[in-house]
């Protein structure tokens, strides 16, 4: 798996020691508040999602990058194919998630535009989408940065919640 270095931000591969930063962020309730149905998830659920992540870069070649400043995991950016929303299938969609004390300083945007560049420039792929709650305006925010347009709104089959699909194609 590559590593992408930004000005302040390193995105790598997931190693063992990472299961508790990432299960810190997902308990928080706060960022999680627009994935899915809102729910926290525990430690086991974060365990099995980094288990997925290795998965999915063996088997696509791509994926969810753990991201870093300063030594320290501040949450993840990358590529995923987005199943839950059959109706964009297929897609890639790109994505991100960090802790809360690391809002509000553009990282979130820092490490999507690399991810973002990862996937046109070495993943070689031509459409990339972004997914939000229609209530996340800082994700809204994010995808604006990054030249996402917005495409329509639809709703997640089986939770529900009202989202935004946003896309870009490859410069």
């Amino acid at each position: 798996m590559r590593t992408v270095e930004t000005e302040r931000l390193v995105l790598r591969g997931w190693r063992d020691d990472d299961l508790d930063g990432l299960a810190a962020i997902n308990a928080d309730p706060e960022v999680m508040r627009y994935i899915l149905d809102g729910s926290v998830r525990d430690r086991e659920q974060s365990a099995e999602g980094l288990r997925k992540m290795r998965r999915d870069w063996a088997e696509q070649g791509f994926g969810l990058f753990a991201v870093e400043r300063r030594g320290e995991l501040i949450g993840w950016a990358g590529l995923a194919v987005p199943a839950f929303l059959p109706e964009v299938l297929p897609a890639v969609e790109i994505g991100w998630r960090l802790g809360r004390p690391f809002w509000g300083h553009g990282y979130a945007t820092e490490a999507a535009a690399a991810a973002l560049r990862f996937g046109f420039e070495e993943a070689g792929l031509d459409r990339i989408i972004s997914i939000r709650h229609v209530e996340n305006t800082r994700s809204a925010r994010v995808m604006e940065k990054l030249g996402l347009a917005h495409d329509f709104d639809t709703v997640v089959p089986g939770h529900g919640q009202p989202v935004a699909v946003h896309g870009g194609v490859r410069p």
